[in-house]
Parts: C-alpha cells; structure tokens; sequence
C-alpha cells in the first residue's frame, strides 16, 4: 500500500525572523493562509488516507504537529529524539512501517513545499507507484522555467520508459546549487531536471540501498528497530543521537544504480528564502510582493524588486528602494538585500552567539 511520509523538520533560519526554533517553516502559512505542513497533507488525501499519513519531526514539535492534524493518528507522528537529517528521518520512518506493511511504498515529501495543481501532483504520485513496487527508486525532476541557483539539479539520462503519461529517465547524476552562468547552461542544455526533493519507494528497497552505502546508519537503526517496549524511548533516543548526519540525496541516492527519474506535470518552489515568494504570490507592475493580512496595503514610491512580509495588517511605505526584503514580526524586523537573504541563518548564528535566546 501506499503510505505518505511527510518530512517536517528544521531550525527556523531560512525564513527568520517569522520562523523560529519552536516554529519553523513547515508550520508558517508562508504565500498563503495556512501553514505548509497542513497544506501538504490536504494534497494527499483524496489519494492517502490519513491513517497512512506520517509525519517524521523533532520530538518537541509534535504536540504542534498533532494540533495542525488532528485527524492524524497520534502513532503516526514519529518524533526524533535528535535532528539528523534526511537519511536518518527517512530509514526511521520505513522500519516504522515495515511493522505494519510488509510491502509498505512511501511517498516522501517534504512538508514545506508549494505544489501546483494538487491534482497534477497526485496524477504523479500514482503514476509512479508502480514502478516504485518494482524496487526502483524514483524521484520527481521538475522541468525548470528559469536558471534557478537556490535549486539543486538532477542530470537526466537516457529515456527509459514511461509511468503512466509521465516520461521516466535514468539518472546521470546530481548538481549542488550552481552560480548563474552554470544554472543557464543547465537550462539551455535541456537535460537538467530541479530535484524537488519528493520520492518513491518500497520501504525495503530504501532500507537496502542504507545497507548497502550507510552501514553506520543501517546499524543504528536495527538496533532501534530491535528496541523493546520497556525502556524502548530511552534506548531509542540514545541510539539515535549517534547516528550519522547525512542526507538522503548525497548518502544514497548519489551511489545508488537503482534510480528512476519521473519528470511530472505541475508547478514546485521550495520556497527556499524570503525572495522564494515572488514564485507564489501576485506581484505588482514593478515587481514588489507583499505577504501579509488582509487589509495591509503596500505603498510603493520608485521602488521595485522588494519582498514585504508583515505579521499583521497596516501600511508598509517603500521610497527609493530596489531589490530589498522587509519583514516585520511582534519582536523583530529584518531589512537584507534579496540576493543576499540565503545568508539569513548568519543573523539566527550571531543570535546564538549572543545568547539571545528569545529571538531564536
């Protein structure tokens, strides 16, 4: 059966100082009026019931999840004693599964994403379960619009069949973030996909493949699959705190001969930092976005090019400003550079340094 398996961590840095620790991005209407984890679990529904929705979070951000999702089984938030990344998330949620299904696929999401239409989005995920009950692992490449540098890229191979409507491609290999000449080149080149992060597969295959390439990892987690109940959160937490940090993407799926790349039909941003939501919002005819309450209104003077976010609703003045990002929280107000504002998280470091501790 398919299962959905939503990734709602992070630290709250990207999108500071909205997010914060005990908030971050998943739980932000970020571009909308909802927050994104809860988003991403309507897109799921009509296709997984909510009795096969997981989330897989840190530990003290499940009470706020169970809160957004109510109609989840409490079981089915899977609480991380220690945040280590997204192989570690991944392999714990799938021997939480294979205990309930054997023959268990997951869908993997991350749970901070925009995706558009919905319906597109599951058109895919069906499409592509079969292929993935095959032992395949398959991820969704996005065709890209523009030369994105915020995006990872993934290297299309050969065709090699199709799932459902939707083409499917060998994996040739995996770009980092590229600078601008190269994300151009990239995109004339009309072989480079945006890994969007959503995945494909069997629970046992994934689990094979972190044999295979994680040792270290698949050790640790035998030994909290192995894990009785009495004790079992202590023992558990203890061994998960060891386990190794490190990405699906670059412990996996990077080595793996078992990819398939499923090119599917909708619209993707990660809304990776402030500027992100000129992808998602309404922009004016001098490029300004504004992200806030009803009833705001943005007055905007020979400025172009600005993002505004605003807590709560008033008037927000721009003069003679071009390419900037404002945000306004209860406590806090960031004014950056757009093409600066993936450096964010050095503001929530230099916090840190300081002890500041409630702006984090």
């Amino acid at each position: 059966m398919l299962h959905g398996i939503l990734l709602a961590g992070g630290s709250g840095t990207r999108f500071w100082p909205r997010s914060r620790e005990a908030r971050p991005k998943p739980f932000l209407p970020i571009g909308g009026d909802r927050p994104l984890l809860a988003g991403t679990a309507e897109r799921l529904r009509s296709l997984i019931p909510p009795s096969r929705i997981h989330v897989v979070t840190h530990r003290r951000l499940a009470p706020l999840v169970r809160r957004l999702l109510p109609d989840l089984p409490a079981s089915n938030v899977l609480g991380e004693p220690a945040s280590r990344n997204t192989a570690a998330s991944i392999g714990f949620a799938a021997i939480h599964l294979l205990r309930e299904d054997a023959d268990a696929v997951l869908a993997v999401l991350p749970s901070d994403h925009r995706v558009d239409p919905a319906s597109a989005f599951r058109a895919a995920l069906r499409a592509g379960t079969a292929t993935a009950g095959e032992g395949r692992l398959v991820l969704f490449g996005v065709r890209p619009d523009r030369p994105a540098i915020g995006y990872g890229y993934i290297r299309r191979g050969r065709r090699c069949g199709s799932a459902g409507r939707f083409p499917l491609f060998e994996v040739e290999g995996f770009r980092e973030k590229p600078n601008r000449g190269t994300a151009v080149r990239y995109v004339r080149a009309g072989k480079y996909l945006w890994n969007s992060g959503v995945f494909l597969w069997r629970a046992d295959a994934i689990l094979e493949e972190i044999r295979r390439f994680l040792p270290p990892l698949a050790r640790g987690l035998r030994r909290i699959a192995g894990a009785g109940r009495r004790g079992a959160a202590r023992r558990i937490a203890s061994v998960f705190r060891g386990l190794p940090s490190v990405s699906i993407d670059r412990g996996v799926l990077e080595k793996s001969r078992r990819l398939r790349c499923l090119v599917p039909a909708f619209r993707w941003s990660d809304l990776g930092a402030w500027p992100s939501l000129r992808e998602v919002l309404d922009t004016d005819p001098r490029g300004n976005v504004l992200d806030a309450p009803r009833g705001t209104r943005l007055l905007a003077i020979d400025a172009e090019d600005c993002v505004v976010h605003a807590e709560r609703p008033g008037l927000v003045a721009l003069l003679g400003v071009r390419g900037v990002v404002v945000t306004q929280t209860d406590d806090a107000l960031l004014v950056c550079p757009a093409d600066r504002a993936e450096e964010v998280r050095r503001i929530v470091e230099a916090i840190s340094r300081r002890r500041w501790r409630r702006f984090l």
